[in-house]
This record gives C-alpha cells, structure tokens and sequence, in this order.
C-alpha cells in the first residue's frame, strides 16, 4: 500500500512519500506495528509541520526524532493519548493521506482530492472509530476526543 501511495498523485497535493525513502520505511513500520489496533482515528489530511515531513499521520517530526518542527495537532493527540494509555492502540489516519496545502500551510482537502484519494479505496470521513465498535464522525474537539476516549477506557476497564 505504501508503494502504491507513493507512486499516486492525489490531485493538486504534495506527495510527501514519492520522493522520501525515509518517510516511506516509517509509514510502513507504522502501519505493520498498529495493523490489529481496535481504534482508528480519522483526519482531513496531512498537515504541513506533521505528515507532510514525518511520513505518520498526526506526528510531527519533533516526537520522532526531538528536533525538527512541532505540529499542535499531533501533540494534542498524541498527549490525550498517552495520557488515556491507548497510544498504541490507536491506528491515525487521514483521508486524504498527502498534504494540501504548501511548504508553510494547511488547507482543506478539495472534494477532488477526497475523490482521489478515494480511488486508493481511502474512504472516509474525519472520524474517531472505537474498539470496531463506536464512532464518533466529524471533527472535534481535542477535549470531545479525549471524554470519548475515557469512556472506551472505562468500558474496557469495567469489561474485564
């Protein structure tokens, strides 16, 4: 699949795997380490200061490696995460899996490019999927995101 990313050209968007190696081998790691995770997260697309230069969904290049630019998103995430203890289970994903935008910003995906990325069989919107169980479609808030996830966890916790 990351091959077949990488050789896609989705619309006007930067495809930040066509040209990287690197960010490819991460992605693939990436995905092998989280193929059975019970949660997907769902976002519009890759931003410019986390996908776009770490090759992962949601993470900046700065949680990779310590340095390198930081991205608000994938640290909110990443911290409402680790702090729930499901950072693991959470497979992140976008939509529209290259970036939108330039170098410097984000925009919104266009309908084109949802379509094309769409013929990959990407299909989906913004969305917080649940142990395969629950979702919770359209975008929210970090503090929307992080009650959900305290309610999996209880859940969980009370199902054992």
């Amino acid at each position: 699949m990351v091959d077949r990313l990488a050789r896609t050209q989705i619309d006007t968007t930067y495809n930040q795997y066509a040209d990287s190696p690197l960010r490819r081998g991460r992605l693939e790691r990436y995905l092998d380490e989280r193929k059975l995770a019970p949660v997907v997260l769902v976002g519009e697309a890759a931003g410019y200061r986390g996908a776009r230069v770490s090759g992962i969904p949601f993470t900046s290049e700065r949680q990779l490696t310590g340095s390198g630019p930081a991205e608000a998103t994938a640290t909110i995430v990443h911290r409402a995460l680790a702090e729930l203890g499901v950072e693991d289970d959470v497979l992140l994903w976008n939509v529209v899996p290259t970036h939108p935008g330039d170098a410097t910003s984000n925009r919104r995906p266009t309908r084109a490019e949802i379509e094309a990325a769409a013929d990959m069989e990407i299909t989906a919107v913004p969305t917080f999927v649940f142990d395969r169980k629950w979702m919770v479609p359209g975008a929210q808030d970090p503090d929307t995101f992080a009650t959900v996830l305290r309610r999996v966890v209880a859940k969980r916790t009370a199902d054992v």
